[in-house]
């Protein structure tokens, strides 16, 4: 469902600036299309409903981001300009305060001025100051204590509420009438954070986020107004502090924010074990599917499982054998024989073959499975072995080259290049008959905290964690980065740019011009709207990732400061 509806989502940046749309609004666009699909869909009608109560969360999501009551109020054509930065989220320990005091603190002592209420802004003119004969300046500052401001520009950043308050005097003379229409038309709402605190957690400890789906709703069913009894419905899900919350969308949150200076904690909140499905850890922020927990829940059915198990092998990408380790396995999964297996190694060592390092597992698992004690398995003919590793890892690529190494056999086990095709815990299956031998597959999990920007920049480069949770051009920028730092030059003869640059900017240029990857993009002057050609940054950097994750740039070995670090420090 997550895949449906941000497939929608996309669709409706296609009508970026058309002329007319019908229907005229994001929500009616995308209820039309959901009636669409719904007649293809053959499951019983309780999965039927189902789906459309996780559409209506997704749509309860949406909500939230573009900050409205109803994706019926937010026109369809101008949905496409809204543009997620690319990059790591930072938390601020002490707000946003800490940003504007570091700004601050990099300007003169006696620059910034305060309480000093800003009554008009004049602007188009011609202003003298004392202390600058001669000079003109287009722009006077008044303020309400009657003190003057006389400047070359002046940049107001006052809210949008303000602004619709104050339009006719704020400004001297009136702003262009279509300004002043398209600050009348646009609407905001009201977005709150709703604070709880349990005695106890009854989440897993590495739990950051719980996505919830109410049944028996739907997106094609118009809410109530009368939110009493069902406000709590929009809340799209709870952020386990300290990470970010995000609150249920704005009028909903009127309502609660009046309801919650009456009494401390309605009803259904207490009841959101029991009426709510939970679902997810991660935030919905792309259209990957946001209904999946890593992490905790995975590690407790894989130790769970471990009596089932004679021996355990972690799959590790060659390209970050060390990055990529979870610590968390060594410390949950018991002292089975333990097999560590480099996998990708023909993207960091051309050197290596892989098809006959794989002819090397099962003889190994053998020996080490038969030179250590069973347990409570020593009369069990078949060896059981559990496959683990981080997301992306190559985990079912390994499964299926071992069945077609020992059994003949194609794949048992969806692949795909990205993290999170694995979603069954505990799928067994067989890969060899002499021994008797059965593996068990397992999704990916990462640790709960990655220890350091690069290690996550690393983790991402590989396909561990999704493009967009760090930004598809923050990423080219760290990958090539590092090709620069190694002397790694093979993406210079893979585009034919001439030579090496440090400035990713110019490589993504180059190389959008070279695939003939570009956007027509609209600039909005004082003379009126021009529309520009420029190159297709994200487009370029998806190439640029594409090329590197498929070998096309050399062979890479991303830990190799660890690993020479390591080999400094041995005796």
């Amino acid at each position: 469902m997550a895949s449906l509806f941000y497939s929608l989502i996309d669709q409706t940046r296609e009508f970026l600036q058309a002329a007319e749309t019908t229907p005229p609004s994001v929500g009616e666009y995308l209820k039309e299309k959901i009636r669409q699909h719904m007649a293809g869909w053959t499951e019983d009608e309780e999965t039927k409903k189902l789906k459309l109560a996780i559409l209506k969360n997704l749509f309860n999501v949406e909500c939230c981001v573009s900050g409205t009551h109803s994706m019926d109020l937010v026109a369809l054509a101008p949905f496409g300009e809204y543009t997620v930065l690319p990059g790591l989220d930072c938390t601020f320990p002490e707000g946003y305060q800490g940003l504007t005091d570091c700004i601050m603190a990099s300007l003169p002592k006696d620059v910034m001025v305060f309480d000093k209420p800003v009554m008009t802004i004049h602007w188009n003119g011609s202003f003298r100051e004392a202390s600058a004969p001669g000079e003109t300046f287009p722009v006077l500052v008044e303020c309400e204590d009657g003190d003057c401001f006389p400047a070359h520009h002046v940049v107001v950043t006052v809210p949008l509420g303000f602004f619709k308050k104050h339009l006719d005097t704020f400004f001297e003379p009136p702003l262009p009438t279509e300004k002043v229409e398209a600050i009348r038309k646009i609407g905001f709402g009201t977005n709150n954070k709703i604070f709880l605190e349990f005695e106890e957690p009854f989440w897993d400890p590495d739990c950051q986020h719980i996505q919830v789906v109410w049944e028996d709703t739907s997106p094609l069913e118009d809410t109530a107004p009368e939110l009493q009894d069902a406000w709590f419905k929009k809340l799209i899900g709870f952020w386990v502090l300290p990470p970010f919350q995000e609150p249920p969308a704005p009028r909903t949150q009127e309502y609660a924010e009046v309801l919650l200076a009456q009494r401390p904690v309605h009803p259904g909140l207490i009841q959101l074990r029991g009426r709510g499905q939970l679902w997810g850890r991660h935030g919905p922020a792309g259209p990957a599917p946001p209904f999946r927990r890593q992490g905790g829940t995975g590690l407790k059915k894989m130790q769970s499982s471990l009596k089932l198990v004679d021996c355990i092998i972690e799959v590790h990408d060659a390209r970050i054998p060390l990055s990529g380790r979870n610590p968390l396995f060594q410390e949950t999964l018991g002292l089975k024989p333990h097999l560590l297996v480099l996998n990708k190694m023909d993207l960091a060592d051309l050197k290596e073959q892989q098809d006959e390092n794989v002819k090397q597992v099962i003889p190994t698992v053998t020996e080490l499975v038969g030179s250590s004690y069973r347990y409570h398995r020593g009369e069990h003919v078949e060896y059981c072995i559990m496959v683990i590793g981080v997301p992306n890892v190559g985990k079912s690529s390994l499964i299926n080259s071992l069945r077609r190494q020992h059994l003949r056999k194609g794949k048992a086990t969806r692949v795909g290049g990205e993290p999170g095709i694995t979603r069954a815990v505990m799928s067994r299956i067989q890969v060899c008959e002499r021994p008797l031998m059965f593996l068990l597959d397992t999704p990916g999990v990462l640790a709960p905290r990655i220890p350091s920007v690069e290690t996550g920049l690393k983790l991402a480069l590989c396909g561990t964690v999704l493009d967009h949770l760090v930004g598809e051009e923050t990423l080219a920028d760290f990958l090539l980065y590092t090709l620069n730092r190694h002397q790694l030059l093979g993406y210079v003869q893979h585009y034919g740019l001439g030579e090496a640059c440090d400035d990713i900017a110019s490589v993504l240029k180059r190389v959008a011009v070279k695939l003939r990857k570009t956007q027509k993009v609209k600039v909005l002057t004082g003379t009126g709207n021009v529309n520009v050609i420029q190159p297709d940054y994200p487009a370029a950097a998806r190439d640029f990732l594409r090329a590197f994750r498929s070998g096309l740039l050399g062979p890479v070995m991303l830990d190799r400061d660890f690993l020479q670090g390591r080999s400094a420090e041995e005796p």
